[in-house]
């Protein structure tokens, strides 16, 4: 796997974690745990579909690598109900 890519999804997954609102559009997130995101992005395959988007493609924004894998935005948004409860 390219580990330029792993690099730059790792890096986009910390700033999401932090819940810092990445696009003027998009929504912050509340702060959560890198690794429980970390984890669960793994285990639903997310995680390889955002490297897998980064490497094939010569441009991208960190939103669109989120939303290139099927349930990462709802794991975020679950990982914050989860932490509001």
């Amino acid at each position: 796997m390219d580990t330029g890519a792993i690099s730059l999804v790792t890096s986009i997954i910390k700033i999401k974690a932090s819940g810092i609102a990445t696009h003027g559009r998009s929504p912050s997130f509340q702060a959560i745990s890198l690794e429980e995101l970390g984890k669960r992005l793994k285990a639903s395959g997310d995680l390889r579909s955002m490297v897998e988007y980064v490497a094939s493609r010569d441009e991208y924004s960190m939103d669109s690598v989120f939303l290139s894998a099927p349930t990462a935005i709802k794991i975020l948004r679950d990982m914050g109900a989860e932490k509001n409860a």
